[in-house]
């Protein structure tokens, strides 16, 4: 129990690295050395989350940093962070941060705008 902790971390960093084309929870479970329910016991534990949820949190984090700092389409950052299609992206992050990409994208340009003219 005492290897959970370093488990759950590797994990993490593994799934980071594998966003857009993530192996199934057991490959994970694997990957780091353990199974998949004592890999979510150690999520639950250390993230108050599972691994699917903590693996969606992270995608929509870095669809959100896609959005503020890059041109890319919201289909092209559905793509790259791992979303299935562009609607589902919209949905999950509509979901998330009151907002769709859209709307955040253009909220975000206005603000930086507004700190470049202060």
């Amino acid at each position: 129990a005492s290897s959970d902790p370093v488990r759950g971390e590797a994990a993490s960093r593994f799934i980071a690295r594998q966003l857009a084309d993530l192996p199934s929870l057991s490959e994970i479970a694997r990957h780091v050395g353990t199974y998949e329910k004592r890999l979510n016991k150690a999520f639950r534990e250390q993230k108050s989350t599972s691994v699917f949820e903590y693996v969606r949190e992270q995608r929509l984090l870095l669809a959100r940093e896609l959005l503020a700092r890059t041109r890319l389409s919201v289909m092209d950052i559905a793509a790259e962070v791992g979303f299935s299609s562009a609607a589902n992206l919209a949905t999950a992050f509509k979901a998330r941060f009151d907002l769709s990409p859209s709307c955040f994208r253009i909220l975000k340009a206005d603000d930086e705008q507004l700190a470049e003219g202060a």
